[in-house]
């Protein structure tokens, strides 16, 4: 069963650890891009996981399934792994690239694509298979 997109926890996808990482790597982003101070950028991060919004956490790697009550379609197949976050433009709203997990042993199947705004209102957050580390999120 699959829980609506804002009711996940980031604990609960990653585990304690896992999640805790996350938000440090969040944290020390803020810290190098916004230049906030060590406090400010971890209250952000941590307002952040806790939000669950895609338009904030959606990363490569992610697996996100179709909320209950919704069918699956080819534009919208029930699990998907994000493969690339593709900001938004004059021409387009952000979306993802994402491989259709029932379908990614077909060579000729193309990836899909997403607006953000429909994978949030959508999907929920499933599993982060790789998510960011503090090593990877400092320079």
């Amino acid at each position: 069963m699959t829980t609506p997109a804002r009711s996940w926890r980031i604990d609960t996808v990653l585990g304690p650890h896992g999640a805790a990482e996350a938000v440090h790597a969040l944290a020390a982003t803020y810290r190098r891009h916004d230049l906030l101070d060590e406090g400010a950028a971890f209250r952000a991060a941590c307002e952040l996981a806790a939000t669950g919004t895609a338009w904030l956490l959606a990363r490569p790697s992610q697996v996100w399934e179709l909320g209950d009550g919704l069918v699956p379609t080819a534009e919208t197949p029930h699990r998907i792994r994000i493969t690339k976050v593709l900001p938004a433009c004059a021409a387009r709203p952000m979306r993802v690239r994402f491989i259709d997990l029932a379908r990614r042993r077909v060579p000729w199947r193309k990836a899909g694509h997403l607006r953000v705004d429909d994978l949030d209102a959508c999907y929920a957050l499933t599993a982060w298979p790789n998510p960011p580390t503090r090593k990877e999120a400092t320079p």
